[in-house]
């Protein structure tokens, strides 16, 4: 689904709230893969739910990821979310991670 009502960002964009358990989930899963994202807090950023509502059929569902094709994915698995983007890229940085040393 394209999430036309914002601008298609340059990465994967995570719309969540701290007090959002699948949100804080979601974002550790990512960090686990190595998956470079951004976070847009909507209690901070309240001017992003209109937005939200759009791409959810009226409901302010979070988390809600925009992709930088445009895609959106509501609530998705991070492993939902490494496969939409370039999973390549980031099983590399992954690996060197892991390499490195680092369980995070």
């Amino acid at each position: 689904m394209p999430f036309t009502q914002l601008p298609v960002p340059s990465v994967i964009t995570v719309y969540g709230a701290t007090w959002c358990g699948p949100c804080t989930r979601l974002k550790a899963q990512l960090d686990r893969l190595a998956v470079p994202y951004r976070v847009i807090d909507v209690d901070e950023n309240p001017d992003a739910l209109p937005a939200l509502a759009a791409a959810n059929g009226g409901s302010w569902i979070i988390p809600t990821v925009a992709l930088p094709d445009g895609r959106v994915l509501v609530n998705p698995s991070a492993a939902a979310v490494a496969r939409a983007g370039d999973p390549g890229e980031w099983a590399d940085r992954q690996k060197s991670r892991t390499a490195e040393g680092s369980t995070t």
